[in-house]
């Protein structure tokens, strides 16, 4: 890929059905989620805004340690709301994504951005080969005409729960099979 663009990185869920934990800086093969989602977006984005919550406080700390392109927002913890802030913050076009997918594959995000690009719809959503959407999305605009791209990967985990959690973790090789995290 040639062309960078703004990334925005949601990272200020509540966790619940993990038990109130902070999702963004679990430990997956080694690394927080946060990290490796920040490494697979690395050659796709010229700059990155991650926008947490009262709820990831823990993700400020993190920041301290990131590279400058990448800068963190507190929001208010309303989802919506601070995907806005984070928009406006990043400039369009922005890709989001989210901070608990950890095998987020940087050749499924340039093959998404090159077709979503082309699409004429203002927000165009990544979703997994089950039609469900995957928390991957690029904005071109704040509002307007959605359109979805299906793409299939066994990388598109999105890791909610506790079994969500030991799948992930059962998935390591992944990382050694694709050279693309391992550091």
């Amino acid at each position: 890929m040639t062309r960078r663009i703004n990334c925005v990185v949601m990272a200020g869920g509540r966790g619940s059905r993990l038990g109130g934990i902070e999702k963004p800086l679990l430990e997956v093969c080694g690394a927080p989620m946060l990290v490796r989602v920040l490494r697979a977006l690395e050659h796709a984005c010229a700059r990155v805004v991650v926008a947490y919550s009262p709820w990831t406080r823990g993700v400020e700390d993190l920041c301290r340690t990131l590279p400058p392109m990448v800068e963190c927002v507190e929001g208010r913890g309303s989802y919506v709301e601070d995907l806005k802030e984070a928009l406006m913050l990043a400039g369009l076009p922005a890709l989001v994504a989210p901070s608990d997918i950890p095998f987020l594959n940087p050749r499924l995000l340039e093959a998404f951005l090159e077709k979503a690009l082309s699409e004429p719809a203002d927000v165009v959503n990544l979703a997994g080969e089950d039609g469900e959407p995957t928390g991957i999305s690029l904005f071109k605009s704040m509002g307007g005409e959605w359109a979805s791209i299906v793409m299939r990967g066994e990388w598109l985990i999105d890791v909610d729960t506790p079994e969500d959690l030991e799948r992930a973790g059962s998935l390591c090789w992944l990382d050694r099979a694709s050279g693309l995290y391992v550091k």
